[in-house]
């Protein structure tokens, strides 16, 4: 079967080769239902007036936005002061699931990371993998209101996306992964670090985990590039996908501690030639 011949044809060359670049097959672009938007319309659906470009839109299966129209965030060709993703302005955040994750074989670790693109690649190499908008991003509308209200600032009290908690409590263990910049963008961090809390509060057994950073060799030294899931397992999905349990582990251990040898020695076998970077 051409599986090629069911891509978008609404999809513009440039949006397409975006897609590409995060490692995504044809069948999960087409699965994913992208399509080309142009500005005007980005600005007429979004009201965010600094939108100046177009881009293409990534619906969120199933959910709705405050109009009553499918939910869902454009990203844009040419991001404007950083502003690379948009959606609607006054939209709740919602939780991105990879239309492939349902056919996935079962797996007792899900993955929560950054990213529509990041969970569909993921989800691509049979990953349990769902994406939050921002490391932000993840919090339950109505109660953050309530919280802002009330002058309190996010904290492990602050409720997740309820779509998030039922999915998560799904699972054994829930590993959230931030890209590799995370680990010396402290603000940025404390998001992802608050999220894993909150869920260790609703009873998930969570951990925290930063994808390692990409190494380039050039003629002054060793240089270090920003990584994100997508990244790490087109570079090296043999060692990406076999980490990510070693990861959630050394997260745990990094929280608990270790309690006697017989753990310490488990631990060593496990992580016999893998290399990550994890926070509990």
């Amino acid at each position: 079967m051409n599986v090629s011949a069911k891509l978008p044809a609404e999809l513009h060359p440039d949006d397409l080769a975006d897609l590409k670049r995060s490692g995504l097959s044809d069948e999960t672009i087409a699965a994913m239902g992208c399509s080309s938007v142009d500005t005007e319309t980005i600005l007429r659906l979004t009201g965010v007036a600094k939108v100046d470009s177009p881009g293409y839109f990534i619906p969120y299966t199933g959910i709705e936005d405050q109009t009553g129209q499918p939910y869902g965030r454009f990203r844009l060709r040419q991001p404007n002061e950083k502003m690379r993703y948009v959606a609607g302005r006054g939209d709740d955040p919602q939780l991105y699931i990879p239309p492939a994750l349902a056919g996935l074989p079962p797996s007792d670790l899900l993955v929560v990371t950054e990213g529509e693109k990041k969970a569909n690649k993921a989800a691509q190499e049979g990953i349990h993998c769902v994406a939050v908008s921002g490391v932000w991003n993840w919090c339950e509308a109505g109660h953050r209101a309530a919280e802002k209200c009330a002058g309190d600032r996010v904290s492990e009290d602050t409720s997740p996306i309820p779509t998030l908690i039922d999915l998560a409590k799904k699972y054994k263990r829930v590993l959230v992964v931030g890209d590799s910049d995370l680990v010396m963008n402290h603000q940025a961090q404390q998001g992802f670090k608050l999220l894993t809390k909150s869920l260790l509060h609703r009873g998930v057994r969570a951990g925290l985990a930063f994808c390692p950073p990409a190494t380039l060799s050039e003629e002054d030294g060793v240089k270090l590039k920003k990584q994100g899931l997508d990244d790490w397992l087109i570079a090296d999905r043999f060692v990406a996908t076999r980490s990510l349990r070693a990861l959630f582990y050394s997260a745990e251990v990094n929280r608990l501690g270790i309690s006697n040898n017989s753990i310490a020695l488990a631990l060593s076998e496990l992580f016999r030639m893998k290399l990550a970077y994890s926070r509990g």
